[in-house]
């Protein structure tokens, strides 16, 4: 007996993770930002059907959305930071240097 359309992508209960343990600070602490006073930042266990993550999958992205602008702006400006501290050392040194303009290097 077939069931509804689409009723084949799912998952039975007994493919699913029984649970998930997040362990690390930084991603419980997001977790609390979102919903304060229901998390902590010690290891946690969240059994399945993971309800919180699904209510709160919006947030959930938004943050990580936020984080990722952040970071990957901050790991720029340290590249660049490295690179200009890197080019004053070898110009101190009488090392030749070539720099290149931010339009010829590829941002990938």
């Amino acid at each position: 007996m077939e069931g509804p359309p689409g009723s084949d992508l799912l998952l039975s209960t007994s493919d699913c993770l029984e649970r998930i343990g997040i362990n690390c600070p930084s991603t419980l602490a997001v977790f609390t930002d979102i919903e304060p006073g229901k998390w902590t930042t010690e290891p946690t266990v969240l059994l399945h059907p993971y309800k919180v993550l699904v209510e709160r999958k919006t947030e959930i992205r938004h943050k990580l959305e936020v984080l990722t602008n952040k970071w990957s702006k901050a790991d720029r400006e340290e590249a660049v930071e490295s690179a200009r501290t890197q080019v004053n050392r070898d110009i101190g040194k009488g090392k030749r240097v070539t720099i290149l303009s931010p339009c010829m290097i590829n941002h990938n």
